[in-house]
């Protein structure tokens, strides 16, 4: 008959073999689930992403407190839940995984710097200015250190993106100017001139100088952003009638399809092309 003692350690041993067991199909199921959650992200289906995450989370959890890919989960989960405004469940599972990151892989890893830029912006969503710049620029930080090679200059474009467009939110204008030029720089430099989201800070800018009647300024901008949409379109790279006639139909279907910002920045810069005057 085994001994108390004997009997507690033949558990353990056959609780830790049946982990062991267990762990790979376990660690597949995750895999399948939260590359199914991400996949759904880029894809814009937001409910079938929550669904599959849920799933990946439940699974993660088994893995441990610490666990870098419960912390993964958090940030996909996280995405999704400040997508769908819910930000105080973002708010809670970025901060859940910024602790993890932090402590499995150190406070100044680039992946911390992802959830931070993630956190701040949650808290910019929710007006929480002050809380978003640090968040903000603690990233900024860790990516300007870590950036030896170029290797981060694509997330520090992204960061300034981001401080440029919360100082203008909180109506510090001047201050967003000189970051949101050099996202345009930074992004130019790793994601190419014709990189979406760096088109679209170059077209935020554009109406920065606009508003501000510094049409001098605005004006280049504002040519490039309709070149891309030249390009875009299959146009002829110049100021020709026929081109400018697609283009203004163009921003006629965003004006149906209520995207309204997309279509006065088009017509702004359409009108720029034609006359020069705002």
């Amino acid at each position: 008959m085994l001994s108390f003692a004997k009997h507690t350690k033949l558990l353990v041993l056959l609780g830790f073999m049946m982990a062991l067991l267990l762990s790979p199909a376990q660690a597949a199921s995750w895999e399948e689930n939260v590359q199914a959650g991400e996949a759904a992200i880029k894809n814009h289906h937001v409910h079938k992403a929550e669904q599959a995450l849920l799933l990946a989370l439940k699974e993660a959890e088994a893995f441990g407190d610490d666990d870098v890919r419960l912390a993964r989960t958090l940030d996909d989960l996280g995405k999704v839940f400040n997508h769908e405004r819910r930000n105080k469940e973002a708010e809670l599972y970025f901060k859940r995984s910024l602790a993890i990151r932090e402590k499995k892989q150190g406070a100044d890893h680039p992946d911390v710097a992802m959830v931070l830029n993630e956190l701040g912006t949650v808290y910019k969503d929710e007006h929480k200015y002050q809380e978003a710049e640090t968040e903000y620029k603690r990233a900024l930080d860790i990516y300007k250190r870590k950036d030896g090679n170029g290797e981060e200059d694509q997330y520090i474009a992204v960061t300034f993106n981001n401080l440029g467009r919360l100082y203008l939110a909180a109506n510090r204008t001047e201050e967003a100017i000189p970051l949101l030029a050099q996202a345009i720089a930074f992004g130019d430099k790793s994601l190419g001139e014709d990189n979406e989201h760096v088109v679209d800070t170059v077209g935020k800018l554009a109406s920065v100088y606009d508003n501000q009647g510094k049409t001098d300024k605005a004006r280049p901008l504002f040519r490039r952003y309709l070149n891309h949409v030249r390009k875009a379109m299959g146009l002829p790279n110049h100021n020709d009638p026929k081109s400018l006639d697609e283009i203004k139909e163009l921003a006629k279907c965003l004006r149906s399809d209520n995207d309204v910002k997309a279509a006065d920045l088009l017509e702004k810069a359409i009108k720029y092309e034609t006359d020069g005057k705002p």
